[in-house]
């Protein structure tokens, strides 16, 4: 199953996001769009007619009644279908054709793992974490390049990059993954950082596929979003601090 999630803002965007889901050249048995009901006051009145056409293709509306922000994407969706290979994506990325099937070859060959089209590699110095956006990343809008004889390992210092979409083995995640009360005071807006910490809590490995994913993001959909919060006001590394020191006693990054 393919599972995403979105907000009125960027409803606009999310039709074209499901429509490139849809047009996969490995079909998802089923795509999931998760929204809160808090947003949507009038349930399915609130959301455009060209939307609700997909249901008759295979589209999911799974309402929630607690707003995890971004840990929607994932959360309720692995919650009701605990036996169900789930792959991630983002409302404001037009994916390529073959995402899926790249996704689902690199699982085959590591069942046990995250796999991902896009990574950022942890860098700890002095027994810190340096800056989020220092860290190394296969992605084709970074910098700071990891080198290719990592790619294709299973390596505990990846973190998988949700908007290049990333699959999670059925039920692969330990129950703590789903602890509301840590997720929104740790971590309410930096599902990416918090999905791998809990991964670091279970030793649980992430593998990239060999070459970058080339994504397209939906450029009038970026006035609104998490990149300002987590990029520019450095969001990210405080939430992923802050985890640390929650979970400290698990000594996640040695």
């Amino acid at each position: 199953y393919i599972s995403l999630t979105s907000f009125p803002a960027r409803l606009q965007a999310t039709y074209f996001a499901i429509c490139s889901l849809f047009a996969q050249d490995t079909p998802a048995n089923k795509i999931i769009l998760t929204l809160a009901k808090d947003e949507f006051p009038n349930g399915e009145k609130d959301i455009p007619q060209k939307i609700l056409d997909f249901q008759k293709k295979g589209l999911e509306i799974l309402w929630c009644d607690e707003n995890l922000k971004p840990h929607n994407k994932y959360f309720y969706a692995m919650k009701k279908y605990p036996k169900a290979i789930i792959i991630t994506a983002d409302d404001d990325i037009l994916y390529p054709s073959n995402t899926v099937s790249k996704l689902i070859a690199t699982y085959k060959k590591h069942p046990h793992a995250i796999c991902a089209l896009g990574v950022r590699q942890i860098t700890v110095e002095n027994e810190q974490p340096k800056a989020f956006c220092k860290w190394n990343a296969n992605l084709c809008y970074e910098p700071y390049r990891i080198s290719k004889e990592l790619l294709g390992q299973e390596r505990m210092d990846f973190l998988a990059e949700g908007g290049s979409s990333v699959l999670y083995p059925p039920s692969i995640m330990p129950q703590e993954t789903f602890n509301i009360e840590k997720i929104k005071q740790l971590a309410p807006y930096a599902d990416d950082i918090w999905l791998k910490c809990m991964q670091l809590l279970a030793n649980i490995p992430v593998v990239c596929y060999n070459n970058n994913q080339k994504v397209f993001i939906i450029s009038f959909s970026h006035n609104v979003g998490l990149y300002k919060i987590n990029m520019e006001n450095n969001q990210n590394d405080a939430q992923f601090l802050a985890i640390l020191e929650a979970y400290k006693e698990h000594h996640l990054l040695i």
